[in-house]
C-alpha cells in the first residue's frame, strides 16, 4: 500500500503517517510512502519504508502534472492496491489516477478544510475515508454531503515506547542553558498565525507567573510565520525581567525530550496525547477553543474535537493563568499523572489507530463491486412527523436488509435530513443535481405515502412524476414504496400517470383503495403487489424511563389525558372548530382528562389547533413545535393517553402500533382505508361533522379497556409492511431472497 502526503515537516498529520506506516508494516504490509520530502525522511529509512519525492506540497498546475505521473509509475511499478492520501492535494491527484488504475482508495481527514465552491467539488475523499475525531466526521458529513457508512473513526495513535519517563533531556538542557531546577512549562504548536493564539497569551502572562513563581520558565517549541515577532516579543519580556523566562526552542523533532522536563504541557491535539503519555498534566488550549484541565471530565469533549477544543470559546489571559496556577499549586495530585497515561495506553495506542486502518483495507478489497445507488423521492425535510417516519422506515429497511446500499433522499431541507438520517440528500427542486445522480442511480424508490394524487395539487402530482420520468429516461428502475394512490380527478392528469406509470417497474400499495384507482388509471404493466404503509415496519420502542421523564416535562400522568391530531382541510363542515371544542370540553367535564395537541406538521397544523384551543372554555395543552420532530415523544405521548382523536393518517398509525384506542376524523379517504385495515367503525366524516356523533364514540371508548386494537391486526400490518423491501431487493438485485 502507498501513503501519500503533502510533505514530510513537523507536524501531527505528518507524526501519523511515520507511525501509521511504521506500525503497518511491524503488521505484515509492504508500506511506501510519496511526499515532497522534508526533515522526516529519515524516520522512513531508519524502518526501510521505500520514500518516494513527488512535489506534492502545493496546488502548481505543473507540480500536480509532475505528481500524477510519479504516482502512476510508483502504483504501477509496484502493483498497489491500497492508496491511502493524507491531505486534499494528494488525494486530488489520486483521485484522478483511481479513474484508470486498479486500486482501493482511502484518505484521511487531519482537519477541517475549507468547503467553499470551488474546493469542494475538487476535494476527492475516496472510497473510505477514516476521520481522527468525530466533530471532523460531522464536518464531513454537513458540508461535503457525506454518507456517514462512508466514515470511520479512527485515532492518533501514540508511540509510548518513545513518549515515556525513559528520554534523556540533558543534551537539550545544556544546549538551550535550561536549569533543571525551574518549573518549566512546555507549549509545542506550529506558531503560525492560525496556531500561535496560545503561545502569545502565554507571552502575555509570563511577567505575572514570574512574580507568582521566581523559578518559572516557558518553553514554546515551534517554528511558523509568526516565530520573528513572538521572538523579538519574548527577548525583550525576557530583558524587562532580567533573566530568561521564556526559551524559543524554534522548530524541533525530539519533542520527547522537552515534554520529560516538563512540569506542566500547555497546547492541543497530538502533542497533548504525546504530554499525557510522558506522564505530563495538561491544559487543552489552542486557537479552536479551550477545554482547560484534562481530567475525566473533560474526555468526551476531548476526543469528540480531536484534542483540539474546536467549536469552544477561546481562552482569556485570566483563565489561563487560573489553570496554570491550580496545576502548579497542587503538585501532589498524581491522579492526572496516573489518568492521563492510562487515557493514552486503552484509547490511543499504536495498535489501535493500525487495527482500524486494516479493517477499512481489507473491507474495502473484499468488497470491490460498486454500491448500489437508491434514490428516494418523497415528501421529505417539511417537518411533517408523519412522512419523516416513512422515510425512517424506508431507510432503516435498506440499511437493515442490504449492506453496502448509497442513499440519497430528494428534501426539501437536505442539510437537516443528512443530519437526521445520516443519508446523503440534495435539494428536490435542484434538477441539475437531479439528473447528474439519476446516471448513477441503480433504483428509484418513489414513496411512501400518498404522492400520485391531485388533491394537494396539480404541480405536486406532476412534480412526482416528471422525477419518475427522468428515472425511466436514464434506465433506472423505478418503484412506487406502499403508495396510496389516488384520487386523481382532472382528466388530463389521469392520462399523463397512466402513460408515466405504466413505464415504472414495480408498485406495492398501502391499501385495496389504491389498487382500484391503479385499475381505473389502467395501470396494468407493472407488477403490483398490495402490502401496507411502510411506517409500519418501522421499529416502535417505548422506553419506561423515557416515558417518565416526557409525561414529568408535561405535567401529565398516564391515562389521564387524551391525544387530538387534527389539521386544516378545504372540505372542513360549517362549524367544526365549535363542535370539536365542544366535544373536548365534554370530554374534560365528564371524565376529567386533560386535551393534549399534537402537531403532526407544526407550521400546517398549529393555527387550527390553537383556534380550537381558543374557543374551548377548559384549558388545554400543546407542545413546544420542536418536540414535533421527535417521534419518540409523539409516540409515547399517544401510547400512554386515554384514546386518541386522529385526523392526521400517521398518528392513527402511532396508536395502532401501540394498540391505543383512536377515534378517527375522517377527511381524506387514505384515513378511511386505515379504519378498515384495522376492522374498526370508530370515526366520523369532517364534511358532516357533529358534536353528537363524535361523543357517542368518546362515550364507547371510554367504556372499552385502555388497550383495544386487536394486536393481531397489528402483526399482520408489520408482516404486510416488510415485504415492502422484500419486493424492492427483489427488483434491485434480480433475485428472489
Amino acid at each position: 500500500m502507498l501513503m501519500a502526503l503533502m510533505a514530510l515537516e513537523t507536524g501531527g498529520a505528518e507524526t501519523h503517517v511515520i507511525e501509521l506506516a511504521k506500525t503497518l508494516k511491524k503488521r505484515g504490509l509492504k508500506v511506501f510512502v510519496v511526499s515532497n520530502g522534508g526533515r522526516y525522511e529519515d524516520h522512513f529509512r531508519q524502518d526501510n519504508i521505500p520514500h518516494f519525492k513527488a512535489p506534492l506540497h502545493n496546488k502548481n498546475p505543473m507540480n500536480i502534472i509532475k505528481s500524477y505521473k510519479i504516482l502512476k509509475d510508483i502504483i504501477i511499478s509496484n502493483d498497489i492496491n491500497i492508496v491511502h492520501a493524507h491531505a486534499r492535494i494528494p488525494a486530488f491527484v489520486c483521485g484522478i489516477l483511481k479513474n484508470t488504475l486498479n486500486f482501493r482508495f482511502v484518505t484521511t481527514a487531519h482537519w477541517v478544510f475549507n468547503a467553499n465552491f470551488p474546493f469542494n467539488i475538487l476535494t476527492n475523499w475516496g472510497d473510505h475515508t477514516l476521520a481522527v475525531s468525530e466533530d471532523i466526521k460531522e464536518y464531513m458529513i454537513n458540508k461535503y454531503n457525506m454518507d456517514p457508512r462512508d466514515i470511520t473513526l479512527t485515532v492518533n495513535g501514540i508511540d509510548m515506547n518513545t513518549f515515556s519517563k525513559n528520554s534523556n533531556y540533558n543534551l537539550v538542557m545544556q544546549e538551550l542553558n535550561i536549569s533543571e531546577d525551574k518549573i518549566n512549562i512546555v507549549h509545542v504548536s506550529r506558531l503560525d498565525s492560525d496556531r500561535s493564539y496560545v503561545a502569545n497569551k502565554l507571552l502575555n502572562i509570563a511577567d505575572e507567573l514570574y512574580k507568582i513563581y521566581r523559578d518559572i520558565q516557558i518553553i514554546i517549541v515551534g517554528d511558523g510565520t509568526d516565530s520573528l515577532q513572538m521572538i523579538s516579543k519574548a527577548h525583550q519580556i525576557n530583558k524587562s525581567l532580567g533573566t530568561d523566562v521564556i526559551i524559543m526552542t524554534g522548530a524541533r523533532m525530539d519533542i520527547n525530550r522537552f515534554l520529560n522536563m516538563a512540569k506542566l504541557f500547555i497546547g492541543v491535539s497530538r502533542a497533548a496525547l504525546e504530554a499525557m503519555s510522558v506522564g505530563v498534566p495538561c491544559i487543552i488550549s489552542g486557537n479552536e477553543g479551550h477545554i482547560g484541565i484534562f481530567d475525566e471530565s473533560k474526555a468526551k469533549i476531548a476526543v469528540d474535537t480531536n484534542f483540539c477544543a474546536r467549536g469552544l470559546s477561546v481562552v482569556d489571559e485570566y483563565s489561563l493563568l487560573s489553570d496554570i496556577r491550580a496545576l502548579l499549586d497542587n503538585d501532589n495530585d498524581s491522579s492526572l499523572v496516573s489518568y492521563g497515561q492510562d487515557f493514552v495506553k486503552h484509547n490511543y495506542s499504536l495498535d489501535l489507530m493500525a487495527t482500524q486502518t486494516i479493517k477499512v483495507y481489507k473491507d474495502l478489497i473484499k468488497n470491490k463491486a460498486k454500491k448500489v445507488n437508491i434514490m428516494i423521492s418523497g415528501y421529505y425535510g417539511y417537518e411533517n412527523n408523519g412522512d419523516d417516519l416513512l422515510l425512517k422506515s424506508i431507510i432503516g429497511d435498506f440499511r437493515m436488509r442490504a449492506t453496502d446500499v448509497h442513499i440519497v433522499v430528494l428534501s426539501m431541507s437536505p442539510k437537516s435530513t443528512r443530519a437526521t438520517y445520516g443519508v446523503d440528500s440534495i435539494n428536490r427542486s435542484n434538477f441539475f443535481k437531479i439528473n447528474r445522480l439519476l446516471k448513477k442511480t441503480n433504483l428509484l424508490i418513489s414513496g411512501g405515502g400518498g404522492l400520485i394524487q391531485d388533491v394537494t395539487s396539480t404541480r405536486s402530482l406532476l412534480y412526482y412524476l416528471h422525477v419518475i420520468l427522468l428515472a425511466k429516461l436514464y434506465g433506472v428502475k423505478v418503484m412506487l414504496y406502499a403508495n396510496g394512490i389516488g384520487p386523481i380527478r382532472k382528466a388530463t392528469n389521469k392520462l399523463v400517470t397512466s402513460e408515466i406509470i405504466n413505464r415504472v417497474d414495480l408498485i406495492t400499495v398501502r391499501d385495496k383503495s389504491s389498487l382500484n384507482e391503479l385499475t381505473q388509471l389502467k395501470i396494468t404493466k407493472p407488477l403490483i403487489y398490495l402490502t401496507a404503509d411502510a411506517a409500519f415496519s418501522s421499529s416502535i420502542k417505548l422506553d419506561l424511563s423515557e416515558k417518565e421523564l416526557i409525561l414529568k416535562k408535561y405535567m401529565l400522568k398516564e391515562h389521564k389525558y387524551f391525544c387530538i391530531a387534527i389539521r386544516d382541510f378545504y372540505n372542513l363542515a360549517d362549524g367544526f372548530h365549535a363542535e370539536l371544542a365542544k366535544a373536548l370540553d365534554y370530554v374534560v367535564d365528564k371524565y376529567d382528562l386533560m386535551p393534549v395537541f399534537l402537531l403532526m406538521q407544526p407550521h400546517n397544523d398549529a393555527h387550527i389547533a390553537k383556534l380550537v384551543m381558543s374557543i374551548m372554555n377548559h384549558k388545554s395543552l400543546m407542545l413546544a413545535e420542536e418536540e414535533y420532530l421527535k417521534d419518540n415523544v409523539v409516540v409515547t405521548l399517544i401510547a400512554y393517553s386515554r384514546f386518541v382523536l386522529a385526523m392526521r393518517l400517521h398518528s392513527v398509525i402511532y396508536a395502532a402500533r401501540t394498540c391505543s384506542p383512536v377515534i378517527g376524523i375522517i377527511y381524506d379517504k387514505k384515513v378511511k382505508n386505515m379504519f378498515e385495515y384495522l376492522k374498526s367503525d370508530s370515526y366520523v366524516y369532517v364534511e358532516k361533522f357533529s358534536y353528537k356523533e363524535l361523543i357517542k364514540h368518546i362515550d364507547l371508548k371510554m367504556s372499552s379497556p385502555v388497550y383495544d386494537i386487536d394486536k393481531s391486526i397489528n402483526d399482520l400490518l408489520t408482516y404486510n409492511a416488510n415485504k415492502n423491501i422484500d419486493y424492492a431487493l427483489e427488483l434491485l438485485f434480480k433475485e428472489k431472497l
